[in-house]
């Protein structure tokens, strides 16, 4: 009898084949275990979502669900054993498994869209460094984050095909220049110190202290999309002691003294987060990144023909996320001349 069980990173065990026997389980199917609690980050109240990555979906003529506690269907309709329709989604009992753990069905067909989709707005990425206006949703952001950072059932052959089509540093990529160096987010700011909404401005500076940050994580590893979970990831990966410090206590609202000096120590540290990016580009080898340099010319050929200061400001801004050198503190443009 097959056994579909794997263990925790803190050595419990988590056997799933009461469940996974009774699901028409095929030669070809891949079955991966994802979430928090596989990446030993999680808490009592997290859940294990598992994938079965299959040819077609399973309809309850298929399977008996009768033992779960409920059956979703592609179209969000929960199923009884009468239904012709596809089964998506599949909670277990909770008191049998002892936590939360969904299952949901995947077909490759699904996998091969979703790669296309992935290499279609990486690429948009890769060629446009000003705006990025191609964006996935957040469940197959979720679903390729898990991917790569789950525990295999069943197939890893198939597996490392899935990973090798949903390239994890392209994914970085695209996830760094989803938050990063936005200039909307920039104007919104300036404009809410300009107009003295200094409680406003101290919100919007704060969020944007956070975008900056989880798009540097990503930039250097992280693939979780997720805010809730930024605090941990800073830990998980390389990030200077004195930004995550200084990054800390402007999340906290440690000792930042007035509002204004707070909303002027938000833009300084993004400032320094962005001169780890800089770095970041000015070494980087891997041509699924590109080079500092590439993006500053690129730039530069968008800035020749401008003449106002709000286009000219934008270009200056996209670009400190790449500048090495000559490095304007984003504090100045809250009083830069724009019209």
């Amino acid at each position: 009898m097959v056994n579909f069980s794997f263990k925790l990173k803190n050595g419990d065990l988590i056997d799933l084949t009461e469940y996974l026997i009774h699901l028409d389980l095929r030669e070809n199917d891949t079955i991966i275990a994802c979430g928090t609690i596989i990446e030993n980050i999680g808490n009592e109240f997290s859940d294990i979502d598992v994938y079965i990555i299959t040819d077609e979906y399973r309809t309850p003529k298929n399977i008996n669900i009768s033992n779960f506690y409920r059956t979703i269907s592609r179209s969000k309709e929960v199923l009884d054993q009468s239904s012709n329709e596809e089964i998506l989604l599949i909670h277990l009992p909770v008191e049998k498994s002892g936590m939360k753990i969904d299952i949901e069905f995947k077909t490759y067909s699904d996998i091969n869209k979703l790669s296309e989709s992935l290499n279609e707005f990486y690429n948009y990425a890769f060629q446009n460094y000003i705006l990025l206006t191609k964006e996935m949703s957040e469940r197959n952001m979720s679903f390729i984050h898990r991917i790569h950072n789950g525990v295999c059932i069943l197939n890893e052959i198939k597996l490392s095909e899935i990973k090798y089509n949903l390239d994890k540093q392209k994914f970085n990529y695209y996830l760094y220049r989803v938050y990063a160096s936005d200039y909307a987010d920039l104007l919104d700011i300036i404009g809410a110190w300009r107009k003295e909404e200094y409680e406003r401005c101290f919100d919007l500076a704060r969020e944007n202290l956070i975008k900056q940050m989880l798009g540097y994580v990503s930039l250097i590893g992280n693939t979780d999309y997720k805010r809730k979970w930024l605090l941990t990831r800073i830990e998980q990966y390389k990030i200077k002691d004195e930004i995550k410090s200084k990054f800390k206590k402007l999340f906290m609202l440690t000792d930042y003294g007035n509002t204004k000096d707070y909303i002027v120590e938000t833009l300084n540290c993004v400032d320094d987060i962005y001169k780890e990016s800089a770095l970041f580009f000015s070494e980087v080898s891997n041509p699924i990144f590109p080079s500092g340099d590439k993006v500053i010319d690129w730039l530069n050929k968008k800035l020749t023909p401008l003449s106002k200061p709000y286009q000219i400001c934008e270009i200056e801004y996209r670009k400190k996320a790449y500048l090495m050198q000559n490095f304007i503190p984003t504090k100045e443009m809250l009083i830069r001349e724009l019209s």
